[in-house]
């Protein structure tokens, strides 16, 4: 006969299973500065610290070409994105990097008070693909 599980307060369904998750957030500066030389080293820093999850601001996007698409095939991730807003031609927005498959993409607006621009959220919790954009 099976032994009965311990619960407990703090441990409801019993014993906690241990796990890591490796999480990143980074500000890219969209394109400002010297973004082009900025480009590799964030690459190589992203390669070296083997994140399952990335959380990018301030990613750029312009015609076909996706920062955020760039690093996650750069590190062999999936990507989603969110568009903010545009300046001259280029778009800017936040990403997420997932080594694990992203499913059920969404773009949620973020609450503001009525005098602040409204910004968006970098999609939920799951995602779909290895290169979706969040969609409204």
């Amino acid at each position: 006969m099976a032994t009965p599980l311990t619960m407990s307060p703090t441990t409801p369904y019993g014993a906690l299973i241990d796990s890591r998750a490796r999480l990143v957030t980074w500000n890219l500066w969209w394109r400002l500065g010297d973004w082009k030389g900025r480009a590799e080293a964030i690459a190589h820093t992203l390669q070296e610290l083997q994140p399952d999850l990335v959380c990018l601001q301030e990613v750029w996007e312009e015609g076909n070409e996706n920062q955020a698409a760039l690093l996650a095939q750069h590190l062999g991730m999936r990507y989603a994105f969110a568009p903010d807003r545009m300046q001259g031609g280029v778009t800017q927005g936040v990403a997420l990097l997932s080594r694990w498959p992203l499913t059920g993409v969404a773009h949620r607006a973020l609450p503001v008070p009525p005098d602040v621009r409204t910004r968006t959220s970098p999609c939920g919790p799951s995602f779909k693909g290895r290169g979706d954009r969040c969609s409204s």
